[in-house]
Formats: structure tokens, sequence, C-alpha cells
């Protein structure tokens, strides 16, 4: 028969049979003499001995060695035969060392058989993998993609039951949402956003639930059950099932179970040659140093062997300024529940990357080369991580010629932020009632106990949020861009507070 194990120890992997063999017979033979030197002392005991305590042992394979052997002597009383008995203390001498042979006889023979069992191979079915040209993607224009396997053929209950046993598995709570196709995914003119101050602020948006979620639920059949009542209760809808965490609370797994009727292949794809791009309204930003004057070559090569030094391979890019950023109105954005999209967009490149660049100096004629050929384009210099197989870093060395300043800043006063509809909300505990100063004095502890400066900020209700109108979005190329928008600060931070009543006294 053949054993399915790990190994015993982690050094039996290293360990030959014949050593383990070695190890068994050197544990059975001390056993053989501890046994024989006891039995002597035992035998050689003038006074007879007293019975106190009985704590049988039964060995059902001894009968197997010494047949003659009647069922009492098959039990052993601490080693110590009944009194009065001479022929029963023989016999319960002899059980008594037969025992004791064959206790590390057998744990021996034990090892062997574990040592010689060998593991049974995997015979797991690889599945076939498709190549990269195989795989189909995402097509923004028309074609809304939910969380994940929205890319895949509809589910069969048998894979969605799989996915439940996970989810319970992981103790779970799963659940069903749906909603129409036209309130199924985010549209900037029906959504709501909030402050750009939101601190912690998850932009997602939850469809209508089904009934209440399945705390408890043990059996993927309820929830199938579940799925197919809303199916056929809204055949025209979008219907998810997702799983909510109930020690975290939040929502850990979402995935489409019905789609509604469309004429749209899921799957279709559409080249990026249809995608416009962003234009930002008379103040482009582009990538980091964007808001800095324009950089000298001396500050080009430094970045640039800080690049070869990463092990980076330096490349350039440029484009047309009609083309160079993403325009809200050309550009379809997928569902805010779209899983692990990264909405960017790259320009034309120049020539190839530069691998196995070195000098600074070949980058800057490069750079010299496709400014002039291109002296209308904005032109950036970017990094490529030929092990992560992504572009790491990028930054502006040429604008076109232009009458906006572009390191031009504008007062946070003159900036509009977003109106939300008959809703506003900002930051952490907006949705609380207004906290005391008790609860604030707690909040200021937490702050200077984790080493933080407090500090204060305000604004009119008319410039305390974001409008979409009013907003300049940089483009979708913006590496490291943090959209958001501050109010304006009263005196300075409180470098160096211990003390919450001095925030207080600020607030106050």
């Amino acid at each position: 028969m053949r054993l399915d194990r790990q190994p015993l120890l982690h050094v039996e992997k290293r360990m030959p049979t014949s050593l383990w063999l070695v190890v068994g017979a050197v544990i059975a033979a001390v056993c053989v003499v501890f046994a024989a030197s006891h039995n002597g002392t035992h035998l050689s005991a003038t006074s007879p001995p007293i019975l106190t305590t009985t704590s049988t042992v039964r060995i059902p394979v001894v009968q197997n060695f010494e047949p003659g052997l009647t069922a009492s002597s098959n039990h052993l009383s601490n080693g110590i035969p009944p009194l009065g008995d001479s022929a029963g203390t023989e016999s319960a001498s002899r059980s008594f060392v037969a025992s004791a042979i064959l206790f590390p006889l057998c744990g021996l023979l034990a090892t062997v058989a574990f040592i010689m069992a060998k593991k049974n191979p995997q015979t797991t079915s690889l599945l076939s993998i498709a190549s990269k040209k195989d795989m189909e993607v995402w097509s923004p224009i028309n074609n809304r993609k939910f969380e994940t396997f929205s890319f895949l053929p509809p589910m069969t209950d048998e894979q969605i039951s799989k996915e439940v046993d996970m989810i319970i598995n992981k103790g779970y709570s799963p659940f069903l949402e749906f909603a129409a196709p036209e309130n199924s995914s985010i549209s900037s003119e029906s959504t709501t956003r909030f402050s750009g101050t939101t601190s912690g602020y998850y932009d997602n948006r939850y469809w209508t639930m089904w009934k209440l979620p399945m705390f408890g639920c043990t059996d993927p059949s309820q929830v199938l059950k579940e799925i197919d009542e809303c199916c056929k209760t809204f055949p025209q809808c979008y219907v998810r099932l997702a799983a909510f965490d109930s020690i975290k609370q939040v929502q850990v797994i979402s995935f489409l179970v019905q789609r509604p009727p469309s004429n749209v292949n899921m799957a279709a794809m559409t080249g990026e040659k249809d995608m416009e791009v962003w234009s930002p309204i008379n103040n482009r930003k582009f990538e980091t140093f964007s808001f800095l004057p324009p950089m000298t070559d001396e500050q080009i090569s430094k970045e640039v062997d800080m690049i070869i030094n990463k092990g980076y391979s330096p490349f350039l890019e440029f484009a047309a300024p009609e083309n160079s950023s993403i325009s809200s109105e050309s550009t379809t954005r997928f569902s805010g529940t779209t899983s692990g999209y990264y909405d960017n967009r790259y320009w034309t490149m120049w020539k190839l990357p530069m691998f196995g660049c070195t000098d600074p100096s070949q980058v800057l004629k490069e750079i010299d080369e496709c400014c002039k050929t291109f002296p209308q384009c904005y032109v950036r210099l970017a990094a490529f991580d030929s092990i992560k197989q992504v572009q790491v870093i990028s930054f502006l060395v040429q604008r076109p010629p232009s009458n906006v300043n572009m390191a031009a800043m504008t007062g946070e006063k003159d900036m509009e932020v977003w109106s939300p509809i008959n809703n506003r909300k900002f930051e952490t505990f907006s949705f609380l009632p207004p906290m005391t100063d008790e609860q604030i004095s707690k909040e200021v502890d937490m702050i200077i106990n984790k080493g933080y400066s407090p500090f204060l900020e305000f604004a009119a209700p008319e410039n305390s949020s974001i409008s979409s109108e009013s907003t300049t979005r940089f483009s979708g190329t913006t590496s490291g861009y943090y959209d958001n928008r501050y109010w304006t600060m009263w005196k300075l931070p409180m470098f160096g507070c211990t003390d919450p009543s001095q925030v207080l006294k600020e607030i106050d």
C-alpha cells in the first residue's frame, strides 16, 4: 500500500534509511537492557511486593508471540506479578520482557515502514495556457465591465457554487446586489463626488441589495436559489454576488452572475488608436517636476544618472498639445467597480528604449534631436523597468511655445471645489453629529501620540468642495499626481504641540 505523507522531521529528507535503522536498533537495545535489569532486580527481591496501584495495559500482539499465555497474563500491572503465584510470576516476567522487546521493535518496524513508503506523485492536469497574442482585452466603447471574471463568459451554477464554497470557507457572508444598466456604473454627470479633502473616502458605488446578507449560510444551493429568484425578478438588470467580511466590515469579493441582454460582445477589442485623451484647461501639468521651471541639461543629466543607477532604461516620448492629455468628454471611463484598472495613456515613442545606456550625454543628444524634430510637441523623458515591465519614471524635457505660464499657481481661494448634491461630506466623522470638545481632545491626543502636527484650515461654503466644471484635471499620465484641494490655513501648523487644550483654543 502506498502512503501519502510529509517527512516526519525536517532532517528526514537528508537522512539515509540506514541511519534510521541504526538509530531504531540502538533504541531497541537500550530498552532490552533496561528491561532485563529491571526483571533481575524484581526476581531477586526477598520480600513480597505490595500491590498499591494497578494500571492495566492491553497488548494484543503478545498472544501472537506467546500462545501459551493466558488472557489474564496479557495484562501488565506495572510489571508486578500477582501475589503468591510463582508460576504467574515467571509468566508475567516473561511477558514483561517480551513486551519490552516488542515495544521498540514495533516502533522500529513502523519507522522503517514510513521511511520506505514513497509519496504518490501529483497527477494534477495542467490547464492549457493561451499565449499573450490570444488574450482579448477590454473595449471601453459601449462595453462595460464589472469586477473580476467580467471578461469571462457567464459562469455556470457549478462554477458559482465553487466560488460560494470559497466564500464560506473564508468566513465571509454572501449577498446579492442588482442594478439597472443605466445606474450600474459611474458617470460624471450622475455621480456625486465628495470633497477633494475627503480623507479615507473610498470612491465606489454599491448597488441595491437583494434582501439581506446571507449570514450563517453554509450551503451554496441556498445562494443559487436566491440568484435564480433575483434574476427572474429583475431580468433586465445586472446582478452580482458579493461577499462581506463581518470582521473588517467591508465588501471583499464580488462578481457578476447576470448581465442584461445586450448586442455588445463582452470580449470585443478596440485598438488604443480610437481613444482620445484629456485636455486640461489653460494650465497643463505632467508628471513630476511639471510645476518647476524647465530643467537644465545638468539637472536632466543627474536624473539620467539616477535612472541608470537603478537599472532602468531611459527613453523618450512625444505628443502634440491636442493629444497630450485626457479629455473628460472623449474618454470612456470604466465602471467604478473596475478591479485593478489603471487609467493611463502613453505618448508616441521616439526611436526605441535606450537599453544598455550608461552615459547621460547619449540621452541629452537624443533629447536635442527629438526637440528639434518636433518643436511644437511636448517631449518627456521616461524610464522603463525591464523586470517589472512597466514605466516607472517620467518628466517633461520640452514644452511647446505657449502664452500660459506653466509654473503659475492660483491661490486656493480661487479654486472652486465639487458640490455634492444636497449632502456634503468632508473627511472622516462627517456622517456623525458635531463632535464635543472632549471627543476632539481625544483625537488630538491620538494625533500627538503618532507624532503628527495638528493645524486648522477653513473655507467658505461655496469654496469648500470640488465642482466638475471648474476643476482642471491633469493628464492621465500624471505620475504621482495627488488630486486634492487644500483650504486656507489658520496661522501655522502647531509644531511641538503637546496639549489638546491649545488646539481647542485655536479652534475656538
